[in-house]
Order: C-alpha cells, then sequence, then structure tokens
C-alpha cells in the first residue's frame, strides 16, 4: 500500500497547499543563522512570507516511484524527464519476505510534511483565513448593484379596461472612504406604457428618471483614517498569526517525526544488540557442553548456561515487541498504510560542532520561535483593540448631505438638496465601558506574557544547551565504556578456555556489554534529539531543513 503512497506523493498537494523545499545552503548551522535588529517591522517581516500555493518541491529534488520492488527517487524533477533508472537513488527492500521498506530520516521528514493529515488540515484552514484578509482588504472598495425590471398589469374599471407596462433600469454605487465617510448614488430609469378599451381615450407612454446622491461623514466616533484603517490593520497581522501557526504546526510535526524516527532506530539497534547478546549465549552453551564432555565442568554448570540462552531469548521477544510498536508510532504520523512494514537506514553520525553563545542562541529564537513572534503580534492587536473601544465612547456626530433630481416627461422636473447635523447617543448601555476595560485589561495581559515567554525562552535555550553538551559528554563515556566492556568480555572467554574462568563470569560480562552497547546507543539518540529539540527551541527547524514557506501572491 505504501508504495502506491508513495507513487502519488508528487501529486498529493495539488487539492491543498503543500511546502517547497529550497537548497539554500547548510539552514541547520546554527553560527550561519541570520542575526537582525528587532522591532515591529522586522517582526512582521519575518511572518510576511505567507504560504505557498504549488506543488511541493522535494529536499534534493527528489521524488518517489516504485518501480522493480524498490523505491525510487527521481532527481530531475523540474524539467519531468523520463527516469534514467542509472541515475536514481533506489530505496531497495532490506527483506523481501517482510517487504521492508527502507527510509532515511530526509525521507521520513518528507512523508511527514506531504502526508500527515495535521499539516493537511493546517494548509485547508490557511485558504479560509485568506479569504478572511481579502475581505478586509475590500472595505474601500466600491460596491455596485445593477438592477433591471419589468413589469405588467391590467386593471378593469366597469366598462373600461387598461392595460399597462413598465420597463425599469437602474443602479447603486457606495463607497466607505478611510476617513469615515460614506458616498451612495443611486440612478434609476423607467418607461411607462399604458392603453385601454375607450378608443376615445390616446395611448401613453411616461418616461421618468431619478437620481439620488448621499453623503455621510463622522465627526466624532469613527472619524479619521487611523479608526477605519484599523480593521485592517489588525486582518493583516491575523493574517500573520495565521502563517505562525501554520509553521508552529510544521515544526512540531517535524520534530515528531525526527523523534520518532530515531526511537525506531533505537528499536532495531536493540533488536540486534539482544540477537547478538541470544547467539553468544548459545556460544556460550555449546562451549560448557564441550568442557562438560571433556570433563572439566561438572554436568550441573549447564543449567545456568541453558538458564541464560532462556532469559536472553525473552528479551529478543521484547526488543522485537518494542519495535513493532515503535514503526507503528511513524507510521501513524507519516499517515501512511498501518500493514506497512518500514525499517530505518540512517547512520547515527555523531559530528563534532559547537554551538554558538548562549545569548546569540536566545537573540535567535526571539526571531525565529512563532510562539514569540505570535506574542508580539498578540499585543499590536490587543493595542488597535484599545483604539476602537475607546472610539466607540465617542458620541455619534455626523455631517449628512443628500441630492435629489426628478425628471418626467409629464410634469415639471423636481431638485432637492439638503444638509445637516445629525448628533446622537445611546445611554444605559454599559457594554462599551466593558468592551474598553477589558481591551485594557487585554493589552496588560499580553505585555506581561510577553515578557513571561521571554524569560521562559531564555531558561529553555539554557536548558537545551545544557542538555546538548552534557549528552555530548556522554557518548563520548558511553563509547569507551563499551570498548573496554567488550575487551573485557573477550579476555574472560580467553580464561574460560583455559579453566582459570567460570559461566557465571561469563554471563555477567555478556550483559555488562550488553548494557554497555545499549547506554552508548541510548546516548547518542538522546545528543541527536538534544540537538533537535535546540533546533526547536530556537525555532530555526525549518532553516534546519532547508524547508521555505513561500508566500501567496501579495495582497494590496
Amino acid at each position: 500500500m505504501l508504495r502506491e503512497y508513495l507513487f502519488i506523493a508528487r501529486v498529493i498537494g495539488g487539492a491543498i497547499a503543500l511546502i517547497g523545499i529550497v537548497n539554500s545552503g547548510e539552514g541547520g548551522d546554527f553560527a550561519q543563522a541570520a542575526r537582525q535588529p528587532h522591532d515591529r517591522q522586522t517582526t512582521l517581516n519575518m511572518v510576511e512570507q505567507s504560504v505557498i500555493y504549488r506543488f511541493f518541491e522535494l529536499k534534493h529534488n527528489r521524488r518517489f516511484e516504485i518501480k522493480n520492488n524498490s523505491i525510487f527517487a527521481n532527481r530531475d524533477l523540474e524539467n519531468n524527464s523520463s527516469i534514467d533508472e542509472s541515475e536514481l537513488r533506489s530505496l531497495p527492500y532490506l527483506n523481501e519476505e517482510d517487504r521492508a521498506i527502507a527510509l532515511t530520516l530526509t525521507d521520513v521528514v518528507i512523508l511527514a510534511v506531504q502526508n500527515n493529515r495535521d499539516i493537511k488540515n493546517a494548509y485547508l484552514q490557511r485558504i479560509a483565513d485568506r479569504e478572511n484578509l481579502a475581505v478586509e482588504l475590500d472595505k474601500f472598495s466600491p460596491n455596485i448593484i445593477p438592477e433591471v425590471s419589468l413589469s405588467v398589469g391590467s386593471n378593469d374599471l366597469g366598462s373600461l379596461t387598461t392595460n399597462s407596462a413598465q420597463l425599469g433600469f437602474g443602479a447603486i454605487v457606495s463607497v466607505a472612504l478611510p476617513t469615515g465617510a460614506e458616498i451612495s448614488a443611486e440612478w434609476e430609469t423607467s418607461s411607462i406604457a399604458q392603453n385601454n378599451s375607450e378608443a376615445a381615450i390616446d395611448d401613453e407612454t411616461r418616461l421618468q428618471q431619478n437620481i439620488e446622491l448621499r453623503f455621510s461623514q463622522p465627526l466624532l466616533r469613527g472619524f479619521g483614517r487611523e479608526v477605519n484603517l484599523a480593521s485592517i490593520e489588525v486582518a493583516k497581522l491575523s493574517e500573520q498569526v495565521n502563517i505562525l501557526n501554520l509553521k508552529s504546526t510544521l515544526i512540531e510535526t517535524i520534530s515528531n517525526a525526527i523523534v520518532a524516527y530515531r526511537d525506531l532506530v533505537r528499536a532495531q539497534e536493540q533488536v540486534e544488540i539482544e540477537r547478538l547478546s541470544l547467539q553468544r549465549a548459545k556460544e556460550l552453551l555449546e562451549i560448557n557442553r564441550v568442557l562438560i564432555e571433556a570433563g572439566r565442568r561438572a554436568p550441573i554448570e549447564i543449567v545456568q548456561s541453558q538458564t541464560n540462552v532462556a532469559n536472553q531469548e525473552v528479551r529478543v521477544l521484547e526488543a522485537e515487541n518494542d519495535l513493532e510498536s515503535r514503526q507503528l508510532a511513524l507510521i501513524e504520523i507519516l499517515d501512511i498504510d498501518q500493514q506497512t512494514k518500514i525499517t530505518a537506514i540512517e547512520q547515527l553520525e555523531i559530528e563534532e560542532a559547537e554551538l554558538p553563545q548562549e545569548q546569540e542562541l536566545i537573540d535567535l529564537a526571539y526571531q525565529n520561535r512563532p510562539d514569540f513572534l505570535q506574542a508580539l503580534l498578540d499585543l499590536e492587536i490587543a493595542e488597535f483593540d484599545v483604539l476602537l473601544a475607546e472610539d466607540n465612547q465617542r458620541w455619534d456626530l455626523d455631517l449628512e448631505a443628500s441630492y435629489i433630481s426628478g425628471l418626467r416627461t409629464d410634469t415639471d422636473d423636481t431638485n432637492d438638496l439638503r444638509a445637516g447635523l445629525n448628533l446622537s447617543r445611546e445611554f444605559g448601555d454599559r457594554t462599551l465601558q466593558r468592551d474598553l476595560e477589558t481591551s485594557r485589561v487585554n493589552i496588560l495581559q499580553e505585555q506581561n506574557r510577553l515578557e513571561d515567554l521571554r524569560e521562559t525562552i531564555k531558561i529553555e535555550v539554557r536548558d537545551r544547551i545544557r542538555d546538548v553538551n552534557l549528552l555530548r559528554r556522554q557518548v563520548e563515556l558511553a563509547r569507551t565504556a563499551k570498548e573496554l566492556s567488550a575487551q573485557k568480555l573477550a579476555n574472560e572467554r580467553e580464561l574460560l578456555k583455559l579453566g582459570r574462568s567460570s559461566i557465571a563470569e561469563i554471563v555477567r560480562f555478556q550483559e555488562d556489554l550488553v548494557e554497555a552497547t545499549n547506554a552508548e546507543l541510548n546516548a547518542k539518540i538522546n545528543y541527536l534529539n538534544a540537538l533537535t529539540q535546540l533546533d526547536r527551541t530556537v525555532g530555526i527547524t525549518l532553516d534546519t531543513w532547508e524547508i521555505t514557506v513561500h508566500a501567496f501572491p501579495k495582497l494590496d
């Protein structure tokens, strides 16, 4: 089933917006991350990279195809050229019997971004969010309503029957101005034709045309560009918040997929470790049998070797069960067929890299973390809410003017011109005062939340740096401990052949080696996960994986 999933991966994003992955250099290097001045405009610029609305471009221009029971990655995507099998990167089934598909960490990130339903839903929500912004940006565009009417009638009065027909057409145009003014124009033209059954009365046709112009300008409440443009600014800020929510979803999903993949690597390695330990236990059992047959050991000593083999078989079963559990956990994140068997083939490579200074990473987090940038935008929105709430406290004082002109063929023309002021205010409604106090409280809460988040980021970055440095040291110590345990076991096996050791000592040293090997494996994975969490804490996960969230066409 996964083969079909991967084959259609290059077209699965056509119904929704997906992510473009671009090759823009070593985005994962902390030291190369750009630092920018931090102000409101910078904040908006950092999140104004909206969402793409095009097909997925995979890292290193790769897409998948199933061919000859292998997963191939086509690197020649831009020109859609034919696939040359000699140029394809093959990810074969590692086990033809189990049909386990081999995936690298990059493959897992790609599949997670393409298939994960949380990401798909986030992109679908972006479509609705974008329309909300478009509606608000259209606030000062003219609205036009054309009208056409046709009616016929017949009226009987005694022996007199009058028939009539009326054809009319017109339009209403209205527009709002940034000052708060509203201008509307209505034009209507109609033609009325009548005839009757009395020949003495002539048929009659009348034409009439009406033009009405109206103008209204608030002078207190609702007056000024700042107040009337506030809703547009809030919509733009909300759009940036929505983009940041999408980036948060991407970062969380990618990070979870990476950790789940490494858990799978851990489970696979632990199975191999336990199987190797079982093999050693069986070899030890055979050595013990030979020694017993040679009369160099008491027959009763074979029981301990048999017990060791049985216990190790139990551990193998436990490790295999944990492996299946980790496979399902990763499959759930990737949203692929649950019957699929996947195998992680990524090597646990530990690269020595010096982290930037603590303050540099903290500043980088302030520039990139979606939650921190969102807190800045929420504070901006709260300030606009206070502005609007204070405006609602003012009296309504409107300057109103109108002009009406009527043109008729059967009577004289009419013209009416009026202008005046209208002052009003509603008393007894406490919701206005409540809204004002609520908006003032909200802005104080947003300020407190921003400062709290600022301190939280400092603490989290320091914790992540400490974890990385500590776990890197643990990797070195665990590697040394494993090498020493392996050497101790080898020495003890030689002593056993000379009759200078016991089965109990061999079993103990075997268990020490298994424990040391598992400790090294856990140290490596914990260190790599600590780097992933540092990326996540600083907010550069998308940069690390060279994922760029491209922009929609800009709305003016």
